[in-house]
């Protein structure tokens, strides 16, 4: 467990491609949510459930609201890091079949390794992926900001892109992670397919 970690699961969304909200869909007699919490609960004392997190049941999460006014994930990350207890964060999405706590270890060492950084996340191919990343409160004013401008800017990709720019980004390459390197755990669940595969008991693609 991480003493300055807070862990934000966004379980918002409307889920267009799967037909509706993702994180209680059960798939072999749990919610999709679950992974998420149960490492989250085990990493940090401090979880925060955002969206509709209100009308899910989470014991040992914090329901808090998205901030309003901002569309999308940056919305529920942006509220989870004025809400934290702690100076960092670690975001999740409520529908990673395969959330990693080796991988949160190996970027808290990351963090701990370059000081002046105020996210980490692993990349692929060059490019940042949001989540399993981690957020110092800092990034909080830029994600309210980017959110506050709409289209385009709202997203998490365009906070990457704002921090990669200044310098506050470390990005950690997928195949620097040893064991993990295949990516399972960033694989998510989007679509009916994708969700008809993991309850076939066969990790999303």
């Amino acid at each position: 467990m991480s003493p300055d970690l807070s862990v934000i699961v966004l379980a918002g969304g409307d889920a267009r491609r799967l037909g509706g909200r993702k994180a209680d869909r059960r798939v072999r007699g749990r919610r999709l949510v679950d992974p998420a919490l149960e490492l989250a609960r085990g990493i940090s004392d401090d979880v925060l459930l955002l969206g509709r997190g209100r009308d899910l049941p989470a014991p040992g999460a914090r329901p808090v609201d998205d901030v309003a006014g901002i569309d999308g994930p940056l919305a529920g990350l942006a509220a989870g890091l004025s809400a934290a207890r702690h100076p960092w964060c670690l975001l999740l999405p409520c529908d990673l079949p395969d959330p990693s706590a080796a991988v949160v270890t190996r970027l808290l060492a990351a963090r701990d390794a370059t000081p002046d950084a105020r996210a980490i996340v692993v990349s692929t191919g060059g490019r940042p992926q949001p989540f399993h990343g981690l957020y110092h409160r800092d990034t909080g004013d830029v994600a309210r900001r980017l959110g506050a401008a709409g289209g385009r800017t709202a997203s998490l990709r365009a906070l990457l892109a704002a921090l990669r720019e200044d310098g506050r980004l470390l990005e950690v390459p997928l195949a620097a992670l040893g064991a993990d390197a295949d990516g399972r755990f960033l694989r998510d669940v989007d679509t009916p397919a994708d969700l008809a595969r993991l309850r076939r008991g066969r990790r999303s693609a």
